[in-house]
């Protein structure tokens, strides 16, 4: 039987969860998530963590938007060199 605690049991857990990550939000809630889990910190329950799930998910979306709209009022606002 094998320890949980097993580095090879955790990596293979880990490169699954990661796997399923589709967008930047997901991966920085398992960021978070995982140096929980290292710190010893309490882990939320499955309801709280999914929708802190989802809370990193709409909060990297709409970094990601407002860093479109400032790249486009950049580009929008520069002077052309003669």
């Amino acid at each position: 039987m094998t320890e949980i605690d097993d580095p090879e049991v955790l990596r293979k857990e880990i490169r699954t969860m990661l796997e399923k990550v589709a967008d930047r939000g997901s991966l920085i809630f398992f960021q978070w998530l995982v140096r929980r889990v290292l710190a010893n910190y309490p882990i939320p329950g499955d309801e709280e963590l999914r929708a802190l799930h989802q809370a990193f998910i709409r909060m990297h979306a709409t970094f990601r938007e407002g860093e479109k709209e400032t790249d486009q009022g950049r580009h929008g606002t520069r002077r052309q060199m003669d």
